[in-house]
């Protein structure tokens, strides 16, 4: 994805995804949109490049190794382009959700997207990172969604999605500490959770 010849050494340009325990997992470049994940952890062995050690394929970042998703060339798709199905969820049907799901619903005017952290079935409420309005901005946020709020909620069901749910929430998380500007056509709520799955 991103860039095939990423030599960004700068720190700075680097987004780190982190687990629940605050370790490193991954890290994406914003300058040239490269993947760089830990070999064996976060996705399977066939999706990171392993066979060279070159700047290229590989990078030792904080003491450990991390390695470039594949495909080198090609971008990751954008959402319209993503092969999925959708299931809805009723009110009373959350306990079908879990952390990682992508989740849809229609808001006045739109469809709204986000990321699940967690469900509670007891509150009927989720907990979600998606982009949100905030006074006069955008914002990536994590918040409670309370789902009695809605008729319907439908999960987004990805054909080809082999990433960890670890992964998907480290991602997810990482657009809370740096994002680029939300932008109505190409960095929204339904880009962002579809770049956190894919």
């Amino acid at each position: 994805m991103g860039n095939k010849q990423c030599k960004c050494a700068d720190e700075i340009s680097l987004v780190e995804y982190k687990d629940d325990e605050s370790q490193v997992i991954g890290f994406r470049c914003e300058k040239c949109a490269s993947e760089w994940l830990k070999y064996n952890v976060e996705c399977e062995k066939d999706l990171l490049v392993q066979e060279s050690t070159s700047d290229d394929h590989m990078k030792l970042y904080k003491g450990h190794h991390f390695y470039r998703r594949k495909p080198l060339q090609i971008e990751k798709p954008k959402a319209c382009e993503v092969s999925v199905d959708i299931t809805p969820i009723k009110m009373n049907g959350i306990d079908k959700l879990k952390a990682g799901d992508h989740i849809s619903w229609f808001r006045i005017f739109y469809w709204h997207h986000a990321i699940v952290l967690a469900v509670n079935t007891k509150t009927q409420t989720l907990k979600v990172i998606h982009w949100t309005r905030c006074g006069q901005s955008f914002v990536v946020k994590e918040e409670d969604l309370d789902v009695q709020e809605s008729d319907v909620i439908f999960k987004i069901n990805y054909a080809d999605v082999v990433d960890s749910v670890k992964l998907v929430i480290a991602r997810a998380r990482s657009f809370l500490v740096k994002t680029k500007s939300y932008w109505l056509f190409t960095n929204n709520c339904e880009t962002l959770a579809t770049f956190c799955k894919t």
